[in-house]
């Protein structure tokens, strides 16, 4: 895993704060700490995006993890739920994590911190998109550059674009 930001005092709107440090790359992270997940579908140079009312915020798709639930199944049924796209576990791929290390916790927000997991999908083509629940909205294929003047200045935007980036070739 290679560290790619470190972001002090992060704070969001429900008053929560957080250091946040994001990490590219496939390594592991302990299943309990995980409390969302994000998923980075592509396809070509577009990537599915959608629009959270709460947040005020285009991102990709993703949320909070349900009891009993493991962050895979967590991605899966968040990318159903706001895209109707039903994507097969296997072809997830670990790509990035946040550690969010409480500085003030308010609302629904893990006491001691914890995970938010991302995971890539590459899509052949570009499937229909549509919401289904009211949390996310509007969910379409954006262009990779059009995606980056949307949120490119958003603090989560480091860990996307690190998994946007081609995969270093591997000599074998």
């Amino acid at each position: 895993m290679t560290l790619i930001a470190r972001l002090e005092r992060i704070e969001f709107p429900d008053g929560a704060s957080f250091t946040i440090d994001m990490f590219a790359g496939e390594g592991e992270v302990c299943d309990p700490d995980v409390f969302a997940t994000l998923v980075l579908i592509t396809s070509g140079n577009h990537c599915v995006t959608v629009f959270s009312p709460r947040r005020d915020e285009r991102s990709v798709p993703g949320g909070w993890r349900e009891p009993g639930e493991s962050p895979l199944e967590c991605a899966v049924r968040e990318v159903a739920e706001e895209t109707n796209l039903v994507l097969d576990p296997a072809s997830l791929g670990a790509c990035g994590y946040e550690v969010y290390t409480p500085l003030r916790v308010q609302g629904r927000w893990p006491e001691r911190g914890g995970v938010l997991r991302l995971f890539r999908v590459e899509l052949e083509a570009q499937l229909p998109v549509q919401a289904v629940l009211d949390d996310a909205v509007d969910p379409c294929w954006t262009k990779v550059s059009d995606f980056r003047d949307l949120a490119g200045e958003r603090f989560w935007w480091p860990m996307i674009e690190a998994a946007l980036a081609p995969a270093p070739p591997t000599n074998h």
